[in-house]
């Protein structure tokens, strides 16, 4: 185990995610870069056996909590915090208090942020944390819907009626003879 690699995303996960999380992304992972499925090919062998480490690190709760605790000593002895979004260290520049992270753009602020503070910069960039966000973002994707489909049948019909409008007057009355 090494505090200085991140095996979240060896598993394509961010920090903190649930055991049931880690598992599916796990088996995701191992079956798809699994030498038999590519009729033994080597190529896929890196990200094989990098998922497999992960999962010994990240399968057991003991040995997850000793390498999150190892991992927080490391990232505060090399002055260096952990990005929320992809969990990898980084090291704030001097005259900035925030700057985004390079692998996954999220915002990236000096103070390691509290879980509140962590679920409203994930709701501001549109990241889905948790089923309470996920209600949140489904009511606010239904009430955009509702305003979208309103605002399309508006111009709808002021589309329809410009064009009865233009055609009326392109029309010439006729001349009864």
């Amino acid at each position: 185990m090494n505090p200085m690699h991140n095996y979240y995303l060896d598993l394509l996960l961010r920090p903190g995610a649930t055991p049931e999380a880690v598992r599916s992304a796990y088996r995701t992972i191992t079956r798809l870069t699994h030498s038999d499925r590519h009729n033994g090919s080597e190529t896929y062998r890196p990200q094989f056996e990098a998922a497999v480490e992960a999962w010994k690190v990240l399968g057991n709760p003991q040995i997850r909590s000793q390498y999150e605790s190892q991992r927080a000593q490391w990232l505060s002895s090399v002055h260096s915090v952990e990005c929320i979004g992809c969990g990898e260290a980084l090291r704030l520049k001097q005259d900035s208090r925030q700057q985004r992270c390079p692998m996954c753009k999220m915002v990236v602020s000096s103070p390691i942020p509290s879980q509140q503070e962590r679920e409203n910069l994930l709701r501001e960039t549109g990241v889905r944390l948790s089923t309470k966000m996920l209600e949140v973002s489904e009511e606010e994707a239904e009430r955009l819907g509702r305003e979208m489909l309103q605002r399309g049948a508006q111009l709808l019909g002021e589309v329809i009626s410009d064009g009865f409008h233009y055609a009326r007057s392109r029309l010439k009355p006729r001349k009864r003879p």
